[in-house]
This record gives C-alpha cells, sequence and structure tokens, in this order.
C-alpha cells in the first residue's frame, strides 16, 4: 500500500473514532467520558496501525484487536491519572490489561468471523470489484 493511500486510511479512521466519540457524547456522555473515549480511542488507532505496519504478516488481526484493546485502557488510565492528578490509578493497569486483552481477542475473532462471511455477500463482492475502477483512485 502507498504512503498516500495509508495516510488517507489513517485519516478516515480518525475521523470515525472522532465522530463516534462525539455521537456517544452528546448522546449521553459527560465531558470526562469525552475525554477517556478519545484518549483511548486515539491511542489505539495508533497501535493498531504500528502493530500492523511494524508486524505485517506476523501478527493476526486477533492481535492487532488485543494491542488496540491493551492500549485503549492505558490511554483512559492515562486521563484518569491527569484528571485526579495522581498516578497510581495506574495500579488499575494489571486488571485492564487482562480484561482488554480478552475483549480485544474476542473482538477479532468476530471481526475475523465477519470479514470472511461478507465476502460471501454479492453486494460485498460488487464493492470489492469498484475499487479497482479508476474512480477510487
Amino acid at each position: 500500500m502507498t504512503t498516500s493511500k495509508t495516510t488517507k486510511m489513517i485519516f478516515i479512521a480518525l475521523i470515525v473514532v472522532i465522530l463516534r466519540v462525539a455521537l456517544a457524547t452528546m448522546f449521553g456522555g459527560t465531558l470526562s467520558s469525552f475525554m477517556f473515549s478519545l484518549s483511548g480511542g486515539i491511542l489505539s488507532l495508533v497501535m493498531m496501525f504500528l502493530v500492523k505496519t511494524l508486524l505485517k504478516d506476523k501478527v493476526s488481526i486477533i492481535g492487532i484487536s488485543g494491542a488496540g484493546a491493551v492500549s485503549h485502557n492505558i490511554g483512559q488510565l492515562l486521563v484518569a491519572s491527569y484528571i485526579v492528578r495522581n498516578f497510581s490509578v495506574m495500579l488499575y493497569l494489571p486488571v485492564m490489561t487482562f480484561i482488554g486483552i480478552g475483549t480485544g481477542i474476542f473482538i477479532g475473532i468476530a471481526a475475523n468471523y465477519i470479514i470472511g462471511h461478507m465476502s460471501k455477500i454479492k453486494t460485498v463482492q460488487k464493492i470489492s470489484l469498484l475499487k479497482d475502477e479508476k474512480t477510487f483512485r
């Protein structure tokens, strides 16, 4: 994948993260939940990109998802320690890491399953063929 395509994909993913956090906050969140979600989402996005880029074929979607889940928790704990102005909040990190690995594996398995089944849907196959057209370059 070229650098311009990679940059474009990261930009789109960042917009998705920001919109998801903004919508969740508008429909029932607070300023602190916005800060927790945004920091976790951005750190998760960066970590998943780094894992995918640096480890390429050595890690599956399950590993990438696990890395994203753990880094999401780290981002939230960093904001929590900033808010309370005490780094001892990081004592929750081992528990949250254990939970993050479990949820990351679950989401990775679910994503693997969904991707495998989406390739059988005719509409998705047509959209996949469109990406080869000059219009989408």
